[in-house]
């Protein structure tokens, strides 16, 4: 194939005959564990014991119902993955990954099985049917949505905190009750922006961004990447791993022995830190036809692999139905808004007495760091700004922009610690071993509301946002995973109509005009392909002069008193007050309650046997449940 035809492939249109999906980017690392299976010899006993547990949390649910508590099912995704309604539980063919895809009841009903799904870690583009003679089935069976139960009296008590999870009844229609999180108070004006949620109150001179707690930070965060997904395929076709050493000298001391699944720290007696970078080295779907394909890795300037920034991307929503329904759009479907608030996680196995170890944040012009002092177990945060564009700021309560935060850890000496580093709501936290750091004080900083990428050709930036840095450490790290912040989206039924995103349609056309002219122009190419948001974010040369991120738009809503603003987790796909024709809030009179339980969320056996809950769509029966998901609603 000829390296025009690559190059047009790759930025395929709608109306291409061959079917492909290019989805907005779905929290919990939880939702990534692999389905169990069991053996012969001890399935009696373990489903002995799962039907025991079920029978104990129906009983509960019972009792619960009659005191204090009413049992509810989930029927949507508009709050995945922190809630599950009816969906697919897939297996990735290339990484392994398990992910999940909304399958609600209307939604398959309406445009037939789902027939492909995206896998967030490694992008390719799954089958979940199979043939049998002339037709095409199901190979996954549809799971019923998570059961939870809800405190009916939670608010006779207490006023609604923000960032609960509330059942209320939807106000356009009593008789139907939605599920989602609380994000606006009574007597406030709430103002959207950027992923983030302002709000402004009758006593306060300007708005003030609202924080999450840190449980509801780790319950809220979306994943990104995980080491332990690796794609062998996308190793050997040559394409660049995601974390890589930037140097050298770097290069010398970050050794993989797995493909990049784990790392091993050699000896680095240098004062100089050794870094570990993160680059979102996404591939298309082009890239996997090519590798399926047995072509090699493109080096051309338009399809060579380069990395992205980081999206609001749901693999929740990332599906083709039967009918074919592609979906592909120019405004792009691997997610349409930059997420600057990121969170990682890494296993680290520190053999020696002494050194630094360093996580990394980048988001816009600044770098927030956390330092380890291994022969102590001292940590430091720090912020650095970028000097050039004269944006230093320092932790809140601090007048020097040099103020550091100080905090004691147990990362002393040889050890294996689990560390993650996040940068969510203009707040800092560290946690070491599943415990919460407490620093010497206040790990929160203020900046404008409106940021924008940042790129060079010698600092890349955004396009770089995560570091591991080391030095005279000697040992190991493993389970590298990045995570992301929600990303609320700024809309509203007036101004969008049709896909949930920020930008108006000239924007988008604009910038993507400019790329594919800039394509056309670059090396005299001859480029005739459609450009897509996806493509846009993987070219800094052409977004970082160009006015879209400042183009996003924001929106406010104002409430009363007993008003309150709901927003579903999965925001791109949630119709929450935002989006209602009629009052952008719920009367407190309408709030039903607290959600506060999982107690039955379906798991799922290899040949477990479903059942027809529609024609031709099996579903799998009660049991048994996923035992790691039950719990607390965070």
């Amino acid at each position: 194939m000829s390296q025009k035809k690559k190059r047009d492939r790759a930025f395929s249109t709608p109306g291409d005959a061959k079917p492909s999906v290019r989805t907005p980017r779905a929290r919990s690392v939880t939702d990534y564990v692999s389905q169990p299976t069991v053996s012969a010899s001890a399935s009696a006993r373990w489903n002995r014991e799962a039907i025991e547990s079920v029978v104990v949390a129906i009983i509960l649910a019972f009792l619960f119902r009659a005191f204090e508590a009413e049992a509810f099912v989930i029927p949507t995704g508009s709050m995945a993955p922190t809630l599950r309604g009816r969906y697919l539980s897939v297996q990735c063919e290339k990484c392994g990954n398990w992910h999940q895809v909304g399958a609600s009841i209307d939604e398959v009903r309406g445009q037939g099985h789902i027939v492909q799904t995206i896998c967030p870690m490694c992008q390719y583009p799954n089958s979940t049917v199979e043939t049998q003679g002339r037709r095409e089935v199901p190979s996954y069976p549809g799971l019923n949505g998570d059961r939870i139960l809800v405190n009916k009296f939670a608010y006779d008590i207490a006023d609604p905190k923000r960032w609960d999870v509330i059942v209320f009844k939807f106000p356009a229609n009593a008789k139907q009750n939605f599920i989602k999180r609380l994000v606006g108070l009574p007597n406030e004006t709430l103002r959207i922006v950027q992923g983030d949620v302002y709000t402004l109150a009758s006593q306060q001179a300007d708005f003030v961004i609202q924080r999450k707690p840190p449980a509801k930070v780790l319950a809220m965060l979306q994943p990104v990447h995980d080491t332990r997904f690796v794609a062998e395929e996308l190793t050997k076709a040559g394409w660049p791993a995601r974390w890589r050493p930037i140097s050298e000298s770097d290069a010398s001391t970050w050794k993989s022995p797995d493909g990049g699944s784990s790392f091993q720290i050699g000896t680095n007696a240098s004062s100089q830190l050794h870094w570990l970078r993160y680059q979102h080295m996404v591939p298309s779907q082009d890239h996997w036809e090519m590798i399926d394909n047995g072509e090699p890795v493109p080096t051309d300037d338009v399809l060579r692999p380069r990395p992205s920034l980081i999206t609001d991307f749901y693999s929740y929503n990332a599906k083709v139905h039967q009918d074919r329904n592609r979906m592909s759009a120019p405004s792009g479907t691997c997610g349409g808004h930059w997420v600057g608030d990121l969170a990682v996680t890494c296993d680290l196995q520190v053999d020696s007495a002494e050194g630094e170890f360093v996580m990394e944040l980048v988001e816009s012009t600044h770098r927030f760091q956390c330092h380890f002092d291994i022969k102590t177990g001292d940590a430091r945060l720090v912020i650095a700004g970028d000097s050039n564009a004269g944006d230093s700021i320092a932790f809140d309560g601090e007048e020097s922009d040099a103020a550091d935060r100080q905090a004691r850890t147990n990362v002393r000496g040889a050890g294996k610690h689990n560390i993650k580093f996040s940068n969510v709501d203009n707040q800092i936290l560290v946690w070491v071993d599943g415990k919460l750091v407490e620093f010497s004080g206040p790990t929160t900083y203020s900046v404008p509301a409106r940021q924008r990428p940042q790129w060079s050709t010698t600092n890349a930036g955004d396009l770089s946002p995560i570091g591991i840095g080391i030095q005279g450490v000697t040992g190991s790290i493993a389970r590298l995973q990045v995570h992301r912040d929600v990303y609320y989206v700024a809309v509203n039924p007036r101004t969008r109509q049709g896909s949930i995103i920020e930008y108006p349609d000239i924007a988008i056309h604009d910038e993507l005009s400019h790329l594919a002219t800039w394509l056309r122009n670059r090396n005299g190419l001859d480029f005739n392909g459609i450009c897509t948001l996806d493509d846009y974010f993987r070219f800094p040369e052409v977004w970082r002069e160009g006015d879209l991120f400042d183009r996003r738009q924001s929106e406010e809503f104002s409430l009363k008193a007993d008003q309150f603003f709901p927003m579903g987790d999965n925001s791109p796909s949630s119709k929450d007050a935002r989006l209602w024709e009629g009052p952008s809030y719920v009367e407190r009179e309408l709030l039903l309650g607290k959600a506060f339980m999982i107690y039955y969320p379906q798991g799922q056996i290899s040949g477990f046997p479903g059942r027809t809950e529609m024609e031709k769509y099996p579903v799998i029966n009660a049991l048994p449940p996923d035992f790691m998901r039950m719990g607390l609603i965070r």
